[in-house]
């Protein structure tokens, strides 16, 4: 018996998840999807673009999700090219009224189960980052910690909070 291609198995499940939608078809996605047919080297961890599934090895686990960490890094790399670019062309309100903005998005479709976590550490990052930035706009310092903490306290920046649950 000669073994499926992986990117066969692939399109064979879209396809079916197209044609047949009103089925319940999740013992034939599980049959395709499963470890022999992976391409993870860790059969308990499976990555998609966004997120990173784990589940230990007990069967009545649930799975923890995360934010993949290359999507994660590649946000906070944009984020401090843009904080750099923007640190002269606004007013400090107005650079964090922004940021928050795009921290919202991101919060909007990153926030679910076991992922909150991961969210206040990418902030935390997004903090520092802005520190940063806003102090290097001249030889002098703009903030210590101190001022810049009163700063935020003024205008807060927001935190993470649970927008959809998966389980």
């Amino acid at each position: 018996m000669s073994r499926i291609p992986v990117s066969c198995i692939s399109s064979i499940a879209r396809l079916l998840r197209f044609l047949i939608p009103a089925m319940s078809l999740t013992p034939v996605f599980d049959m395709l999807s499963s470890t022999r047919f992976s391409r993870s080297v860790n059969p308990e961890t499976s990555s998609t673009p966004v997120f990173e599934m784990s589940r230990t090895s007990s069967p009545l686990s649930k799975p923890t999700v995360k934010s993949n960490r290359k999507k994660t890094n590649a946000k906070l790399k944009k984020c401090s090219l843009w904080l750099k670019k923007n640190r002269h062309k606004f007013m400090v309100h107005e650079l964090i009224k922004r940021l928050n903005q795009s921290l919202i998005g991101y919060y909007n479709y990153y926030a679910v189960s076991d992922n909150v976590g991961t969210l206040s550490i990418f902030r935390h990052k997004v903090i520092r980052l802005l520190y940063y930035w806003l102090n290097r706009r001249s030889q002098k310092k703009s903030y210590t910690w101190e001022s810049f903490y009163a700063l935020t306290a003024r205008i807060p920046i927001v935190h993470p909070r649970l927008r959809h649950r998966l389980y």
